[in-house]
């Protein structure tokens, strides 16, 4: 005798159905989460570039403010001679 196919019953294929489409709502909620992570991160690094130029920024200042005192000091000593 040859063999049959079984095929999945009614209540069979309403569950497959509704695992497919648990899953199809997982992965769009998956999709969604990764879409906000990835705006999330490419805030993140603009901040951090903006953190690096004020970093930078104060950093300059500071080598010239310290530059402009030594300046200062050495003009005043050699003036007290």
């Amino acid at each position: 005798m040859g063999e049959l196919a079984m095929s999945p019953n009614e209540r069979e294929l309403g569950t497959i159905v509704t695992k497919l489409e648990n899953l199809a709502h997982k992965q769009r909620n998956a999709s969604m989460i990764l879409t906000a992570l990835q705006e999330e991160q490419h805030e993140l690094r603009a901040e951090i570039a903006k953190l690096r130029v004020t970093l930078r920024t104060a950093l300059a200042v500071l080598g010239i403010t310290v530059a402009a005192l030594a300046w200062a000091i050495e003009l005043a000593l050699s003036l007290k001679q």
